[in-house]
């Protein structure tokens, strides 16, 4: 849209918005907007957030009707002051402060209800970039955010598209000694290694607290260290100021064969792609070593001092999101099944006695309120095996669900070793009576 036409560019049909329908709409406003509409009003200054949201919202669903499948992307405003009340503001409810707090929190809800809305939290951004904005810039060229910031939002925008469209951290591979914990396992002992709430020692429980709150949202975790495995296990099983624990482990690999090896073996059992991985490893060689030979696979670069690890990993931002389910947290537990599988095939005589003999059992139902949430995670997670790549979200699946012109099938699976759950679905449109379009498959 030209400069501040965002509301005309949404509100008129004919605008350039409706004849290109884009998958994606970007609307990135300002608080410095917000400022000055709020000064330049004469309404009831109380209610002006209200106005505002609803200004919003009618702009949103103005869009989503005219586009069914459009994804809409908003950036929130960054805490302006102006200072007129000083730290009084939140007792003023007609005070500027005092509004933009609270449209804030409004704006935050909002996806709640509209499944197509995407937040870019620009104060999150802010806490880890600091001056996001340059006055000269704002008075001369009504630029609201200096250029070095306007990067920053930009790589969030794509992160969220790159979820969208499959692209996402889906496995993070932990070296163990000197990063997730102190010291080295197999000359300090399991007493001596530094982990708890005592010097450096809390910057890894830290780091784990994060990791398991990570892997509760369904991100796999896995270990790739060089080590006796019997020795890489017993600060997990031994020692009680750890936070994570075997059971939180998808894979543990631990021995003497080199990470690149051992994390093709991981890909074997996981079968999600290298673009899919992150590798943690404190030591800079390790880290050149797998770069070199995995090029898909993300590798950061830890700072030496374990005291900025966290801080470092959360502003890389990985593992951006756009769904998220109950399901995710058993994701961990389906895949040590997996783990268990691939055991089995290798001492299997051949691969139709091995399939046999893992008593599989599939149930095909239809889509239901239940079952949107994982049905849309697969069709947006998978890739190798889609036959389409169409990125349904679940506002379009539930209009699917919905339509009777449609034909939808999930498939469930288990076998010995526990449920896969959802692990198929099709969607066949109606043609006629003798005829169908395979609309989607993964």
């Amino acid at each position: 849209a030209d400069f501040q036409q965002i509301d005309m560019e949404i509100i008129n049909r004919d605008s350039g918005l409706y004849k290109f329908k884009p998958d994606y709409l970007i609307v990135h406003e300002s608080v410095i907007s917000f400022k000055d509409k709020f000064y330049s009003e004469s309404g009831d200054e109380k209610t002006f957030y209200k106005r505002y949201v609803t200004r919003l919202k009618d702009l949103f669903n103005k869009a989503s009707e005219l586009i069914p499948n459009i994804k809409i992307i908003y950036t929130t405003f960054d805490l302006e002051t102006d200072m007129v009340f000083g730290n009084y503001y939140s007792k003023v409810e007609d005070s500027f402060s005092a509004q933009l707090q609270y449209f804030n929190y409004e704006i935050i809800r909002l996806p709640l209800s509209h499944d197509n809305l995407y937040l870019i939290d620009i104060n999150q951004l802010a806490v880890k970039h600091g001056n996001i904005r340059d006055p000269r810039l704002l008075i001369n060229s009504e630029l609201h955010f200096s250029i070095s910031f306007t990067k920053i939002i930009a790589k969030s925008i794509k992160q969220i598209i790159n979820a969208h469209e499959g692209k996402f951290i889906k496995c993070i591979i932990l070296d163990l000694d000197n990063t997730l914990w102190g010291g080295v396992i197999g000359d300090d002992g399991i007493d001596s290694i530094q982990i708890g709430n005592l010097g450096i020692g809390k910057a890894f429980t830290n780091l784990q607290k994060w990791l398991k709150k990570l892997k509760n949202r369904g991100i796999l975790l896995c270990v790739c260290s060089k080590n006796e495995e019997s020795i890489a296990k017993g600060p997990f099983l031994k020692n009680d100021e750890m936070i994570l624990s075997l059971d939180d482990f998808a894979v543990f690999v631990a021995n003497w064969n080199n990470k690149v090896d051992n994390i093709k073996y991981i890909k074997s059992i996981l079968n999600i792609g290298y673009d899919s991985m992150v590798f943690i490893d404190d030591n800079p060689v390790e880290r050149e070593l797998v770069k070199s030979n995995i090029n898909e696979i993300t590798v950061p670069d830890l700072p030496k001092d374990p005291s900025f690890y966290l801080s470092y990993l959360m502003n890389q931002n990985l593992f951006e999101t756009t769904s998220y389910s109950n399901l995710d947290k058993k994701r961990t537990e389906q895949y040590q099944s997996a783990g268990k599988r691939l055991d089995l095939e290798t001492s299997s005589v051949n691969m139709k006695e091995f399939l046999k003999s893992l008593k599989m059992v599939g149930a095909i139902e239809k889509f239901n309120s239940s079952n949107i949430p994982r049905i849309t995670q697969l069709i947006q997670r998978t890739n190798q095996f889609n036959a389409r790549n169409i990125r349904y979200d679940k506002m379009a699946i539930k209009k699917i669900t919905e339509d009777r012109n449609y034909f939808k099938f999930s498939i469930i699976l288990s076998d010995k070793f526990g449920s896969h759950g959802i692990v198929s679905c099709l969607i066949l449109k109606l043609i006629d009576n003798d005829t169908a379009f395979i609309d989607t498959y993964v």
